[in-house]
C-alpha cells in the first residue's frame, strides 16, 4: 500500500450506514473505508449531496460509490480534472446516473463491479472501460453449524419493491413453507400483506452479528429481485451458513460460480484485494 499512504482520497456515497443500516452498498462503503483507514488512514467520506469544490479539489483520488445524487456539475468537474475510480454497486440507479453522463465510466482509471453479471449490464451500453469485478466484503462470522435447521424459508434485507418482495409475496401464497422476514420496511404495504397470510412473519431489524445464529436455524433462503442483483450480500452470508437457495436468477453471486470454499476467500478477502488494485493503479 506504499504508493496509496500520503494520497488523500475522497470516498463520496449517495447515502449512509446510518440512514440505510441494511444496505448491502452502505455495508460494503463501510467495510472498505474501516480497512482502508487501517492500510493507508487518509480517507476521508463524505455524502454526495454534501461533497464541495473544496472536498473536491484538496483530493488526489476520488472513490465514486453509487452516486447518482451527484450534481451535473460536480460529476463534470470530477471527470475534467480528476482521477477517480467508480465503485458500482447496482443495477438501477447507478446505470442511469452513467446513462445521464456517459463519458462517466470511460474516463475512470478504473471501474470497479461486483460481479461478472453485473459488469457484463453494463458493458453492452459502455464498452469502452477499464474494469474488474471483486464481490463485496462479507466478514468471516457466517459458518455452517451443522445444526438441525426448521424446514422454513428466510429473507433477510430491506424490504421493497426492486428487492422483489412482491414476488417472495406471491410465492408465499403458492407455498405452505413458512416465511419469516428480517430486516427493514418503510411500507405498510408490505407490512400488511405479510401479516395477512398466514405462513409470514415480520421479525422486525437485527444486527449483523445476530445474523449466524439466524441463517442457522432456517434450511432455505430466498430471494427474487425484480431487476438483476449485483452481487446480493445476504445471499452470500445465507450461502457461506448451510442454507439452501431460493431465487430467480437474479443474483450477481451466481455467475462466480463459487463453490462454498471459494465464495469465503474471496467476498472475506475483497476488501484487501479492493486497496491492492487501487494500489496498483499508481
Amino acid at each position: 500500500m506504499n504508493k496509496l499512504i500520503r494520497k488523500k482520497i475522497l470516498w463520496i456515497s449517495d447515502f449512509s450506514l446510518w440512514q440505510y443500516p441494511y444496505g448491502g452498498a452502505e455495508i460494503t462503503d463501510s467495510l472498505l473505508i474501516k480497512r482502508g483507514k487501517k492500510l493507508i488512514a487518509n480517507i476521508t467520506p463524505v455524502l454526495c449531496d454534501s461533497v464541495n469544490k473544496v472536498n473536491i479539489d484538496d483530493s488526489e483520488l476520488i472513490i465514486l460509490s453509487n452516486n447518482f445524487n451527484l450534481s451535473l456539475r460536480n460529476r463534470d468537474y470530477i471527470m475534467r480534472d480528476k482521477k477517480y475510480i467508480c465503485l458500482v454497486q447496482d443495477c438501477g440507479r447507478w446505470m442511469n446516473t452513467c446513462l445521464q453522463t456517459p463519458d462517466l465510466l470511460k474516463n475512470s482509471i478504473l471501474n470497479i463491479y461486483m460481479s461478472p453479471g453485473q459488469r457484463d449490464i453494463y458493458l453492452k451500453h459502455f464498452p469502452e472501460q477499464k474494469h474488474v469485478c471483486i464481490p463485496p466484503t462479507v466478514p468471516d462470522i457466517f459458518k455452517n453449524k451443522n445444526t438441525e435447521r426448521e424446514d422454513k424459508i428466510l429473507f433477510v434485507g430491506f424490504l421493497h419493491e426492486g428487492k422483489g418482495i412482491g414476488n417472495v409475496i406471491n410465492y408465499a401464497k403458492n407455498n405452505p413453507k413458512k416465511i419469516d422476514f428480517y430486516g427493514y420496511c418503510q411500507s405498510d404495504k408490505w407490512l400488511k400483506a405479510i401479516e395477512w397470510l398466514g405462513n409470514t412473519t415480520f421479525k422486525g431489524g437485527i444486527s449483523m452479528e445476530s445474523l449466524p445464529e439466524v441463517y442457522n436455524r432456517y434450511k432455505y433462503y430466498i430471494h427474487l429481485p425484480n431487476i438483476y442483483e449485483s452481487f446480493s450480500r445476504t445471499t452470500a452470508e445465507a450461502l457461506l451458513c448451510g442454507c439452501q437457495l431460493i431465487h430467480n436468477g437474479n443474483l450477481g453471486i451466481l455467475s462466480y460460480y463459487f463453490d462454498t470454499k471459494g465464495l469465503r476467500e474471496a467476498v472475506t478477502q475483497s476488501d484487501i484485494k479492493f486497496w491492492n488494485t487501487v494500489n496498483n493503479l499508481f
